[in-house]
């Protein structure tokens, strides 16, 4: 299985959904970031650039149906898109008609865990590299998109109740133990914010957090908003601060 073939069957189901929905629209284009992404990871790796390019294209195929059925991407509110793109790769020729049947246990091993709060045990050495490849190569891009001024207006984010509003007391002390935070016990606008800088903490090599880091992914996302009580500057200052200084730790450890 090459490239083009994954393109080709990826375009091919994704063909029945509306692209030029913004949600749609902006999990296709993410797909195909990853994509790219999962193979220049993979080549700081030594890795199979081409496997790893295969899985982060369909890595997000689940969301196409999770936005068609439920206009959200809030898994724990709707459905567990990876759990669902996993089960969907298995079921469908689409994958398995081009992959070798390792390949193919590789691929849907990765995209069921690309989601969770972490990896399952119990996999191979081989499946357990690509699973954390896509886990970094992606966090990286929604670290990206984050930033961007269209995802809040794509998603009808309240902008209002972010400026307004504050970090929950578990939100806050978990981003200073750099903690990643789990997305359903998040508690205000706020703390969802908060819990994309924090994926950083779960990055397993520095390619991605380098990248955060020489892109400003982090005070582009935090930039956004214009804080309106004292307390959520102060707040945010001190996360924006920590998750900053651990990124610049992370790296001067890899030196």
């Amino acid at each position: 299985m090459n490239r083009q073939d994954a393109v080709n069957a990826f375009e091919a189901y994704v063909s029945v959904f509306d692209l030029n929905d913004g949600m749609m629209k902006l999990k296709h284009e993410h797909s195909y970031r990853v994509a790219d992404l999962c193979a220049e990871f993979a080549k700081s790796l030594s890795a199979d650039e081409d496997l790893a390019y295969r899985i982060g294209l369909v890595h997000d195929i689940g969301r196409f149906e999770q936005a068609r059925k439920y206009h959200s991407f809030l898994d724990y509110q709707t459905m567990d898109h990876g759990d669902f793109g996993a089960a969907l790769l298995k079921e469908n020729d689409y994958v398995l008609n081009y992959a070798d049947p390792n390949e193919a246990d590789i691929m849907i091993q990765a995209v069921r865990n690309h989601n969770k709060y972490a990896v399952e045990e119990g996999l191979n050495e081989t499946a357990l590299l690509y699973a954390r490849i896509l886990r970094d190569a992606d966090k990286t891009d929604i670290l990206y998109l984050r930033g961007c001024h269209s995802y809040d207006s794509i998603l009808k984010i309240d902008r209002d109740a972010i400026e307004h509003g504050t970090v929950s007391p578990y939100v806050y002390s978990e981003a200073m133990q750099y903690h990643v935070i789990i997305s359903s016990k998040r508690v205000t606008k706020l703390d969802r914010v908060v819990s994309m800088a924090c994926l950083v903490y779960d990055m397993n090599w520095t390619y991605g957090i380098k990248t955060a880091l020489e892109n400003h992914y982090i005070e582009k996302l935090f930039d956004l908003y214009d804080y309106q009580n004292a307390e959520e500057k102060q707040q945010i200052k001190d996360i924006r601060e920590h998750v900053l200084n651990y990124m610049k730790m992370r790296l001067q450890e890899a030196e």
